[in-house]
């Protein structure tokens, strides 16, 4: 019974999965817009370019670390509904 609960709970929480989804591609487009701005305005050797890039990928994973795996667990869809609603997804 224990499992059965936990697999139809994982199931729910699938339904997330566009939601995570879109908000890490709308997190990924920005991130790579500011590089690219940052990249036009600040000439940098290519060692430098890199370890920006590596800089801002941790940034934006770390920023998204707990509302992803909210999502990954919201087995109710309010935490979806939420993410949609807030960032216009």
């Amino acid at each position: 019974a224990e499992a059965e609960a936990a697999f139809a709970t994982w199931v729910r929480a699938r339904t997330s999965v566009p939601t995570i989804r879109a908000l890490s591609a709308l997190a990924e487009e920005r991130r790579s817009e500011e590089l690219d701005r940052l990249f036009r305005r600040m000439p940098l050797a290519d060692h430098e370019r890199e370890l920006v890039e590596q800089m801002s990928h941790r940034l934006v994973a770390g920023l998204l670390h707990e509302p992803l795996a909210t999502l990954r667990e919201d087995a109710t869809g309010d935490a979806d509904r939420a993410a949609r609603t807030l960032f216009s997804l």
